[in-house]
């Protein structure tokens, strides 16, 4: 036996208002974290929180899961500073939360025997800190004015929820921002397919497609996102379409391009393949997605797809965030804002201290020392193996 141990912690951790998910109002964040520990003393962290709504496990799942794949984990000479044991052998049925949060912990094993951060470990040359955009949601003056005080203190993009309001008063939001905003600080929205494909024609006529970067997932018909573009000029990104794929598929892609469905004859849906390839900007939630820490290194196979991948939040505690850092930092180099924010959202969170800065940036080094030492008396440990 090797000597290494996996815990497992639960938090329940209130947010500072409610925030929708499809409809469902969520009012505290639940989720779990796992430090691995080697025989000698060696110890990171990793956080596994199922999103309600979005993930298709439930805790309790992501737990037994969890549980089951640590046990292998830990039979591992997890001191030996071998980078294969970052992954987990790229199995289908690993669970998004669960591949994300072991992954997490063993690249940050990793990242203590190197004497280094973990976005070392996927680029050669990772930056010193990653933007993130600022999130918002809600319609007229008050988002406005949190908008332009943000991009005061140096925020260079906001991402603004809609589809959830009169179509004609978050279009007349979008235009506001767009109007009183500085012209480098980017636009983006975000509608969770809440629209048909006439609702979501509504709205970029009512907005202006100039007024934003673009929108993610407009459409409840994913299908129908390059028809949307050619009729409407909207500019488009794809989130729950890449789960939809899946990783391997959306990897395919990201290589190959159009020939990537030449590997899949018989996936049912070739339209969610042209809408990703189609999209300006992928959202990638490792959580959701499932994807290996691999697939977001700056060595990933890009021959197909190679518009930016933004790394994007699940909700996770700002545990889970500091490597999310680490993986925007190897995605893009910081030359596009990650989904970094949802911190702000959280009332009492796992770390001691605030990810970002004053200006909207994480400094990589710093979010990671701070995620070396959550805070336990927010913690009720629940499993050890």
């Amino acid at each position: 036996m090797s000597g290494a141990t996996a815990t497992f912690f639960r938090y329940q951790l209130p947010l500072t208002r409610p925030f929708v998910l499809r409809q469902q109002s969520m009012c505290e964040r639940i989720g779990l974290l796992v430090r691995l520990r080697t025989s000698a003393g060696a110890t990171a962290w990793g956080e596994i929180a199922p999103l309600p709504v979005f993930s298709r496990e439930a805790l309790d799942e992501a737990l037994r899961q969890a549980l089951d794949v640590a046990a292998v984990l830990v039979r591992r000479d997890l001191d030996q500073a071998d980078p294969h044991l970052i992954g987990l052998r790229r199995q289908e049925n690993i669970y998004g939360s669960v591949r994300f949060g072991l992954e997490s912990a063993l690249a940050g094993l990793q990242a203590v025997h190197a004497g280094t951060h973990p976005a070392t470990l996927l680029a050669e040359t990772p930056p010193q800190s990653v933007h993130a955009n600022a999130l918002l949601t809600g319609v007229g003056t008050e988002v406005i004015d949190e908008a332009l005080a943000l991009a005061e203190r140096g925020y260079t993009a906001i991402k603004l929820k809609v589809g959830r309001m009169i179509i004609r008063d978050e279009a007349a939001t979008v235009r506001d921002l767009r109007a009183e905003l500085p012209p480098q600080v980017a636009i983006r929205l975000d509608a969770n397919r809440a629209w048909s494909f006439d609702d979501a024609r509504a709205f970029a006529s009512a907005a202006k497609p100039e007024s934003f970067a673009y929108i993610e997932e407009p459409l409840s018909n994913p299908g129908q996102l390059p028809e949307l573009t050619a009729r409407s000029g909207i500019a488009y990104a794809v989130d729950e379409t890449l789960q939809d794929l899946g990783w391997r598929i959306a990897a395919s892609l990201r290589e190959h391009g159009e020939d990537a469905m030449d590997h899949y004859p018989s996936y049912p849906d070739s339209s969610l393949a042209h809408a990703a390839l189609g999209a300006v900007a992928w959202i990638v939630k490792p959580t959701l997605l499932g994807a290996p820490l691999e697939f977001l290194s700056d060595t990933a196979p890009r021959g197909g797809y190679s518009g930016p991948v933004v790394v994007s939040s699940s909700f996770e505690s700002g545990l889970g965030l500091a490597m999310l850092a680490q993986l925007a930092a190897t995605a893009n180099r910081d030359t596009i804002a990650a989904g970094l924010d949802t911190q702000r959202w959280i009332a009492a969170d796992t770390l001691e201290e605030d990810l970002l800065n004053v200006d909207g940036t994480c400094d990589l080094q710093r979010a990671w020392e701070l995620a070396q030492h959550p805070r336990m008396d927010r913690l009720e440990e629940i499993a050890h193996v």
